[in-house]
C-alpha cells in the first residue's frame, strides 16, 4: 500500500506574498508620513498666529502699536514681528532679532521671505489700516519651522513616470520576492514547515524523528526531539505492560480455571446415583472443593484489595509499634509454616527498640509479602537477611539475599500487579498481586519500596518509613 504524502502548507509563498504586502505598505506608510511633515500653515498654526497677531495691531493717535496681548503671545513662543508701509520701511516691530534690518529694497523683501533671516523661517501678511496697505513678517525660530523651495521641470518627471517608473517597480518587486526567498523562505519557512511535518508524523504514532537543533527554531526543535524520545519511551514501556498485562490475565484465568475444573469434577461424581461415597471420600472430595474456593475467594480479595490501595480508599488504623519486635513475631509466623520449616531468616539491628507509627495489620500483610517473595523464589541455600535501622528520622528495613537476583529486564516492573517474575523454575500458585499489594501498602504509608538486584549475585530490598 502506497504512503499518503503529508499536507504540505507552502510556508514559502505565504511569507513571500507577505513580504510584497508588507512592502507596499511600507511605502504607503513612509508617503503618509512624509507628506504629513510637510504641513500647510493652517495645519502647523501659522494662520492662527497671524489672526491673533492681526487683531493685536491698533492704530491710535497717528501711530501703530501692538497691544499688550499681542506681545505676549510673540514673547511666549519666542516669536518676532516687524511691519513695514508700500515703501518697505518699518513703521512697527516687536521681539526682533537684531541683524534684521529696518527697510529693504523690492529684492531684499522677496528674497527675506523666500529664505531664512536670523535663523527664522519668516511668513508675510498684509493688513489694511486707515485705507494704507501695510505688510507685516512673522518669524518661527528655525527648528519648530521649516521652510523648503522645490524646483523641478514637469515635463521631465512626467516623462520619468512614463519611462521608467514601471522598471524600477519591477526591479523592487523582484528584490523583495528574492530577499524573501532566501530569508524569509530559507530561514524561516523551511524551518517551520519541518516543524508541522514532524507534529504530523508524531501525530501518527511515529517517533522516529530527529531534527537538527540549529537556526531560528532551535529551541523548539530541541522540544520536538525530547517528546519523541519521551513518547518512543513511553510506547516500549506500554508494549511491555501490555505483555505483562497478558501473561498476567492468563496466570489469573489458569488459577481460577484449575480450581473450578476441580470443584466441578467432584461436583460431577459426587452427584452420580450409581456411586454410594463413604463418609471419608465425602470429607475428603467436600475439603478439596472448599480449599479451592477459599482460593478462588482469596484471590478475589486480593483484586478488591489492589483496587482499593491504588485508590487510596482504605482508612489507615495507626498505631505506635516497635518494629524490631514486630518483624522477629513476623519471622516465627512465617517460619512456621511447613514449606518454610527448613529455612532461616537473619535479623540484624544495633537498637533494640525503635518504634514508628503504621497500621500493624496493613504493614505485617505487605512485610510477609516481601519476605515469603525472598523465600520462595530461593533454594534453602540461600541467606536471607533483615536489617532495621534509623537514617535521618526514617526507618529503614532492608531485606536481601545471596540468591538467584533478578534480570534488569525485569526489575522495573517488579512492582507491577500484572507482572511475574521468570527467573525462578518454581510456579508459585499467587496471582502475582503480592509484591504490588505490599508496594501500594508501603506507599499508602507515605513510605518507598527501592530493589536492587544482579543475576547470581543476589537481591536488596529497601523498605523506607517515615
Amino acid at each position: 500500500m502506497k504512503e499518503k504524502k503529508l499536507p504540505y502548507i507552502k510556508i514559502s509563498s505565504i511569507f513571500a506574498k507577505s513580504a510584497i504586502i508588507l512592502f507596499i505598505l511600507i511605502i504607503l506608510i513612509n508617503l503618509v508620513l512624509i507628506e504629513g511633515t510637510f504641513k500647510k500653515n493652517s495645519e502647523l498654526g501659522i494662520d492662527k498666529y497671524s489672526e491673533k497677531i492681526d487683531e493685536s495691531i491698533k492704530y491710535k493717535d497717528d501711530s501703530m502699536y501692538l497691544t499688550d496681548e499681542g506681545k505676549e503671545l510673540l514673547r511666549k513662543n519666542n516669536l518676532w514681528f516687524q511691519m513695514v508701509d508700500n515703501s518697505l520701511n518699518e513703521v512697527l516691530s516687536y521681539n526682533k532679532p537684531a541683524e534684521v534690518p529696518s527697510s529693504y529694497s523690492p529684492i531684499e523683501f522677496v528674497h527675506h521671505y523666500k529664505y531664512d533671516i536670523a535663523d527664522s523661517s519668516v511668513f508675510i501678511f498684509e493688513k489694511k489700516i486707515m485705507g494704507e496697505d501695510y505688510s507685516y513678517f512673522l518669524g518661527f525660530p528655525i527648528e519648530v519651522v521649516s521652510k523648503y523651495n522645490i524646483q523641478y521641470d514637469s515635463s521631465k518627471v512626467k516623462k520619468f513616470l512614463n519611462g521608467n517608473f514601471i522598471y524600477i517597480l519591477v526591479i523592487n518587486l523582484i528584490i523583495i520576492i528574492l530577499f524573501s526567498y532566501f530569508y524569509f523562505s530559507r530561514k524561516i519557512g523551511h524551518p517551520l514547515q519541518k516543524v508541522i511535518d514532524s507534529i504530523i508524523l508524531i501525530s501518527k504514532g511515529n517517533y522516529n524523528i530527529k531534527i537538527q537543533e540549529k537556526g531560528l527554531y532551535k529551541e523548539i526543535f530541541r522540544s520536538i526531539n525530547e517528546l519523541t524520545t519521551k513518547l518512543k519511551k513511553s510506547k516500549t514501556e506500554k508494549e511491555l505492560l501490555d505483555k505483562s498485562r497478558e501473561k498476567w490475565t492468563s496466570y489469573i484465568s489458569h488459577d481460577l480455571k484449575t480450581p473450578l475444573s476441580s470443584i466441578k469434577g467432584f461436583a460431577e461424581i459426587m452427584k452420580e446415583d450409581d456411586y454410594s461415597f463413604t463418609d471419608n471420600e465425602i470429607k475428603q472430595y467436600s475439603s478439596i472443593m472448599y480449599d479451592k474456593a477459599v482460593y478462588m475467594e482469596d484471590l478475589i480479595e486480593d483484586l478488591n484489595l489492589i483496587q482499593k490501595l491504588k485508590n487510596s480508599v482504605i482508612p489507615l488504623n495507626i498505631e505506635k509499634v516497635n518494629i524490631i519486635n514486630f518483624i522477629k513475631e513476623l519471622k516465627k509466623e512465617i517460619l512456621l509454616n511447613p514449606n518454610y520449616i527448613d529455612r532461616d531468616i537473619n535479623i540484624i539491628s544495633c537498637n533494640n527498640d525503635i518504634f514508628i507509627n503504621v497500621d500493624t495489620k496493613l504493614l505485617k500483610r505487605a512485610l510477609s509479602n516481601f519476605i515469603i517473595n525472598f523465600l520462595i523464589y530461593n533454594d534453602s541455600e540461600t541467606n536471607i537477611f533483615i536489617e532495621i535501622k534509623e537514617v535521618n528520622k526514617a526507618i529503614e528495613i532492608i531485606i536481601k539475599d545471596n540468591g538467584r537476583g533478578i534480570n534488569q529486564q525485569e526489575l522495573p516492573f517488579i512492582f507491577e500487579q500484572y507482572y511475574r517474575g521468570t527467573n525462578t523454575k518454581t510456579n508459585p500458585k499467587g496471582s502475582g498481586l503480592g509484591m504490588a499489594i505490599a508496594y501500594e501498602i508501603v506507599k499508602l504509608h507515605k513510605g518507598e519500596c527501592i530493589i536492587l538486584s544482579q543475576l547470581g549475585v543476589g537481591t536488596k530490598l529497601i523498605i523506607k518509613l517515615s
